[in-house]
């Protein structure tokens, strides 16, 4: 059986809640350059490779005022790239408490987050829309699975700071309780660096250098 649910993504990336805080921040030129530049509905190579190592990853689902967030597990392999912009994956019995499928059944719009906790810490973001099958050829194709989850996403970065490595190797890099300005490369892009705004904290150290007084520049 399967769930006849759209697939269209019909909201706009940022809805007007998104766009008061970027505004509050000065940040909305940034975030459209992003959305011109880095949002994309085809996986990268680097990014099939996160999924396709993940044992695990996180999926964020809501209806109404049911809000879930909950940890997928199973072996490497598990989530599987159908299509450049298809991935799809096993719900396995639980608890019986179906809260991920039964918001998906409502609402087919959900969040996910794989992060390579082996590897440095490298975290693949998407949003994406649902498909649920309970029988079939799809069901049959995970051995052990209940249901499976199929979903058509968009891909978007990010922010590479404060992101740990788990071994502790690095956690100071952009720590703003010690005042760290290290940029992160992400900001230096020849995409985003001119969006910044002024209360940005890398700001003063991505502005073109100043002529020296005598020089003939």
């Amino acid at each position: 059986m399967l769930r006849n649910i759209a697939m269209t993504m019909r909201d706009p990336f940022y809805h007007s809640g998104m766009r008061v805080v970027q505004d509050r921040f000065g940040g909305r030129d940034t975030a459209d350059a992003i959305h011109k530049h880095f949002v994309t509905t085809t996986l990268t190579e680097e990014q099939i490779a996160i999924i396709a190592g993940s044992r695990a990853f996180f999926v964020a689902t809501s209806w109404d005022s049911h809000v879930d967030c909950s940890m997928k597990c199973g072996k490497d392999g598990f989530v599987r790239v159908m299509a450049p912009n298809i991935i799809e994956y096993p719900e396995y019995n639980g608890n019986s408490m179906y809260r991920t499928l039964g918001n998906l059944e409502r609402n087919p719009n959900c969040g996910l987050l794989f992060v390579d906790l082996e590897n440095g810490g490298n975290r693949l973001r998407l949003r994406g829309q649902a498909q649920v099958f309970y029988g079939g050829k799809r069901l049959h194709a995970h051995q052990g699975a209940c249901a499976v989850v199929r979903v058509r996403v968009v891909s978007f970065p990010n922010c590479s700071r404060y992101r740990p490595r788990f071994d502790g190797s690095d956690r100071e890099t952009y720590d703003p309780a010690n005042d760290v300005r290290t940029v992160p490369k992400w900001k230096t892009l020849a995409e985003v660096a001119p969006t910044l705004p002024e209360s940005d904290p890398h700001f003063e150290a991505l502005q073109p250098a100043k002529p020296t007084p005598g020089s003939d520049t």
